[in-house]
């Protein structure tokens, strides 16, 4: 319990310290969501989003919410999903016109390389790795710890 008026002036101004800390690192998280999902749908939106949210993430290093480093790292993860995103939005023709050849599967081995078993896209492009493959036993990702999906 605070004893003097500067203590208690003190923990007023850490409260509303604590709580915008909350709104940059709660927003932060809630436009990752949304950039996934937008990079899913359509590259020209992601790209906006993505914009959005390096900047975002700058306001926030720069007033001290998050580390310089965690920035950058936030940053980079921003990148590669954009990256990806345009990846996919270029070569989503090919899973659309040619599901059942297996010379699909090279490039949806590379994308299971690039990404990791919690990224977003790994269901997504798994689905597609197994409808192109036929099984999971005839044509296995990198990725020995994918969970089964029924379709």
């Amino acid at each position: 319990m605070a004893n003097t008026k500067q203590q208690r002036k003190r923990v007023k101004i850490t409260e509303r310290q604590r709580t915008e800390n909350l709104r940059y690192k709660s927003r932060i998280k809630t436009m990752f969501k949304t950039l996934t999902v937008a990079a899913q749908e359509d590259k020209e939106r992601a790209a906006a989003l993505g914009i959005e949210l390096m900047s975002l993430i700058d306001k926030a290093a720069s007033r001290g919410v998050i580390h310089e480093n965690n920035a950058a790292r936030k940053k980079s993860r921003v990148a590669s999903i954009i990256e990806l995103a345009h990846e996919i939005a270029d070569q989503r023709w090919i899973l659309v016109e040619h599901v059942g050849n297996s010379a699909v599967a090279p490039l949806l081995q590379k994308v299971f390389d690039f990404l990791g078993h919690g990224h977003p896209f790994y269901h997504i492009c798994s689905f597609a790795y197994m409808r192109v493959c036929g099984s999971i036993q005839t044509c296995q990702p990198a990725q020995t710890d994918m969970p089964a999906i029924d379709g």
